[in-house]
């Protein structure tokens, strides 16, 4: 590999913020179900990446619905199930039985609590993970991410098709023990974005 390809990443900007955040966790007797839940938490939808027997699919959900790259369908033998926005998200673990464990994570602007918003006072920190692969066209809205040394790829949904790299922003949410010791407690999906930080 020539190190001419090689984009350098700097450090990303990690910083504490401040924010309320609600979690939940409850148990989704079935795909219906879990669905609805869906539908509640994110009714202005997100994005989506599935974790079936045969393969990752990432896509997008519109609120009541999912989309994915021609080739992908969502069944009921997901695995894990995440939807996600820069608000919210939605996570899911089958248990085995087709119902599913799920944990549904709500973040707040500051002063949301004055306007009536529930949750608690959370730090946290976002951070930026390049995906593997490289962009080699955009298609119905979803980057073709071609990583041409192990020969696979991977297409997921994109605004802005012009990078040459796109990286998954995760938030990590800080907890202290009885001994003010702080470590990530929790951590979510947030959004797709450009993976040429430099």
């Amino acid at each position: 590999m020539s190190t001419a390809n090689i984009a350098i990443i700097t450090k990303y900007p990690y910083r504490a913020v401040s924010g309320l955040t609600s979690r939940t966790r409850a148990v989704a007797g079935s795909w219906q179900e879990l669905l609805a839940v869906l539908a509640e938490a994110l009714p202005d939808g997100g994005l989506v990446t599935a974790w079936l027997p045969q393969q990752v699919l990432w896509g997008r959900y519109d609120g009541s619905s999912f989309a994915f790259p021609k080739g992908g369908s969502l069944a009921e033998n997901v695995l894990e199930l995440r939807v996600f926005s820069r608000e919210a998200e939605v996570y899911a673990r089958n248990r085995g039985d087709n119902t599913y464990l799920v944990r549904t994570c709500h973040d707040y602007p500051a002063g949301a609590a004055a306007a009536g918003a529930e949750g608690m006072e959370t730090e946290y920190v976002d951070s930026l993970s390049r995906l593997w692969g490289e962009n080699t066209g955009v298609a119905d809205g979803y980057a073709v991410l071609q990583d041409a040394e192990r020969k696979i790829q991977m297409k997921i949904p994109v605004d802005d098709g012009s990078h040459q790299y796109y990286g998954l922003v995760t938030r990590n949410y800080i907890g202290y023990t009885e001994n003010n010791q702080a470590g990530y407690v929790d951590s979510r999906y947030v959004a797709i974005e450009n993976g040429e930080v430099e």
